[in-house]
């Protein structure tokens, strides 16, 4: 009896251990575009010009736009919102104290989610290319056309 058990005993240990495997975590999916751009809100951290504009007081063209932002627009932010709804919001310091503190539009992905969209009564009215879009930062271009020059203006927004 006891050499029977000494024969079942790595049978049992062997069947015991066989059935405990490690769990492996399934992997968590990546965001979204929209879960990456919507429910926060974006303040604007820099903005380009491409060529650089005239400098109205001589010198070189001006390139870097945000060092032209007043300090009351650069605490301003936007936010879009899942359902298509966009914001502009005046933040804690208003330009104009009679200036409406939020401004509501609407907002679309277009092209693959590489172009938003932006409509409505809102101060950014237009389409925007995707240059980066991350959890922390979003970069969009936009292009204008002033007496046949093509500026390319590029926005940096920082999650706030």
């Amino acid at each position: 009896m006891k050499n029977r058990f000494l024969y079942l005993l790595p049978l049992a240990l062997g069947l015991t251990f066989a059935g405990c495997k490690k769990d492996t975590p399934t992997p968590t999916p990546a965001p979204t575009k929209t879960e990456l751009l919507t429910n926060r809100n974006w303040v604007i951290t820099a903005a380009t010009v491409s060529p650089g504009l005239q400098n109205p007081n001589g010198g070189a063209p001006i390139t870097d736009l945000f060092t032209q932002f007043s300090a009351c627009d650069k605490d301003d932010f936007i936010r879009f919102e899942a359902a298509s709804v966009f914001k502009e919001d005046e933040g804690a310091a208003k330009c104009n104290t009679s200036s409406t503190q939020t401004r509501v539009g609407t907002w679309a992905f277009g092209s693959n989610d590489t172009v938003i969209t932006i409509g409505g009564t809102v101060d950014n009215s237009g389409s925007y290319n995707v240059a980066e879009l991350s959890d922390n930062t979003l970069k969009m271009t936009q292009l204008y056309n002033i007496s046949g020059v093509n500026y390319t203006i590029t926005a940096t927004y920082t999650k706030k």
